[in-house]
C-alpha cells in the first residue's frame, strides 16, 4: 500500500511484564507510564516507540529517539496522553490517579516453588489458556470477561527462587474457579539447578532490507 513498515521480532518466551489480565495489566501500564514499570515491558515501549519515530522522521537516529521517549516518561507528558486517551474513548480517566477505581477479584490464591533452584522456563501459552480460563478472556464468542481476573508473577525467567517463595498471585470471581487452574500455572513454571541466562528480550528486525537477526 506505499506505507513504510518495519516489524521487531520480541522473545515471547514468557509473558511480558509480570501481570496478566485486564485489570491487572491496566494497571501495570499506568506504573509503567509513571517510570515504574517492570524492565521488559519499559524496554519494548521504548524500543517500539524509537522506531515509530524513525518512520514519521521525528528523529535523526534511534539513540536520539530513545532519549526523547525517555525524558516524555519521565516528564509525565506519557501517563497525560494515555488520561486523554481514556477520556476520549469514553473510559474513567480518574483510575490513573487512584487505581484502587478499577475492578478487583474478591479471591486470590499464591502459587509458592515446590522447590530451590533458578526459574528456567514460564510456559507463556499455558499462563495465557489459564487466564482465559479464569475469566480473563473469552473461550466463546458470547463469554462475559472478567475484569478482574488474572495472574501476576512473582518471578520472572533467570530469578533465583527458595522452596516455599512465592511465584505466582492467582486473581478470581471465587476459589473453586482459582483451584480449578492452580495445577496448570503451577506446571507453567519449570524450576532447575543451576543458573539461567535469558535470552535477550528482542531478537531481531524485519524491514524492506530483510530479516536482520540481533547477536
Amino acid at each position: 500500500m506505499g506505507k513504510k513498515t518495519i516489524a521487531l521480532l520480541s522473545n515471547m518466551d514468557e509473558p511480558l511484564g509480570k501481570n496478566i489480565g485486564n485489570a491487572l495489566e491496566i494497571k501495570e501500564v499506568i506504573q509503567t507510564l509513571k517510570g515504574n514499570g517492570p524492565d521488559d515491558l519499559t524496554e519494548l515501549c521504548i524500543e517500539i516507540g524509537s522506531h515509530m519515530m524513525l518512520l514519521v522522521k521525528k528523529a535523526d537516529n534511534l539513540e536520539q529517539a530513545r532519549e526523547v521517549l525517555k525524558e516524555i516518561l519521565k516528564s509525565g507528558e506519557a501517563l497525560k496522553k494515555f488520561k486523554q486517551m481514556i477520556e476520549y474513548q469514553g473510559g474513567d480517566s480518574r483510575i490513573v490517579d487512584d487505581m484502587s477505581l478499577l475492578p478487583s477479584a474478591p479471591c486470590s490464591v499464591v502459587i509458592t516453588a515446590s522447590k530451590s533452584g533458578y526459574i528456567h522456563k514460564i510456559d507463556s501459552v499455558k499462563l495465557g489458556l489459564a487466564s482465559m480460563r479464569l475469566g480473563a478472556g473469552r473461550m466463546k464468542i458470547d463469554d462475559n470477561i472478567d475484569y478482574s481476573a488474572g495472574i501476576k508473577l512473582e518471578k520472572k525467567v533467570s530469578d533465583r527462587v527458595a522452596a516455599g517463595e512465592p511465584l505466582a498471585i492467582i486473581y478470581g470471581k471465587d476459589k473453586k474457579t482459582i483451584m480449578e487452574q492452580k495445577e496448570e500455572i503451577a506446571n507453567a513454571f519449570l524450576i532447575d539447578s543451576g543458573s539461567f541466562k535469558k535470552t535477550p528480550l528482542l531478537l531481531g528486525i524485519v524491514n524492506e532490507k530483510g530479516t536482520k537477526l540481533f547477536n
